[in-house]
């Protein structure tokens, strides 16, 4: 996603996701990280209902603490508010 190319990143994002889930406990900070990135590049495809689906189950792990995760439950934030906005705009637009 640091290149802008969110289709590319989607295949290999699933795949992360699919091997964590089978390697990690399901309420794994990792895997919602995962499905956080995942759904940010889901947004950027204008995919919105799979992407709140997957940013709503990362937000719901995710804890806002101190270290790597809790810099994970801000972005995860900060992704559900870019979803937002970026449904609004698109229906403004029609």
């Amino acid at each position: 996603l640091a290149r802008n190319d969110a289709k590319s990143a989607e295949p290999l994002l699933r795949d992360a996701l699919t091997r964590q889930q089978r390697t990690l406990p399901p309420q794994d900070w990792r895997i919602a990280a995962t499905k956080s990135t995942l759904g940010a590049a889901l947004t950027s495809l204008k995919r919105f209902d799979e992407a709140e689906q997957l940013l709503t189950d990362a937000s719901s792990v995710l804890k806002s603490v101190s270290g790597r995760q809790g810099r994970e439950a801000a972005a995860t934030r900060e992704r559900l508010a870019a979803l937002d906005k970026a449904r609004h705009s698109r229906q403004t637009r029609r």
